[in-house]
């Protein structure tokens, strides 16, 4: 699991998953995956994407959401 806040949020997510669960830095987790699933709000898309690093040879599933800042499409 990977985060921007990573020990306010994948951290606590990783806890409640078990001890087979990871809870890294964005950069980390893509570094460690075959494949990435992008669930964001369109906004942090950039911001993601800056620090994910290269995504070339990864299997990228997008659902992200079209959402604006007040939750409207």
């Amino acid at each position: 699991m990977g985060h921007r806040d990573l020990a306010k949020k994948s951290q606590a997510l990783v806890k409640s998953i078990g001890a087979n669960a990871q809870g890294e830095d964005i950069a980390t987790v893509v570094h460690l995956a075959k494949a990435v699933i992008l669930a964001l709000s369109y906004h942090a898309i950039s911001d993601v994407i800056a620090v994910a690093g290269d995504l070339s040879d990864k299997i990228l599933v997008d659902i992200t959401n079209l959402v604006s800042e007040d939750f409207l499409i």
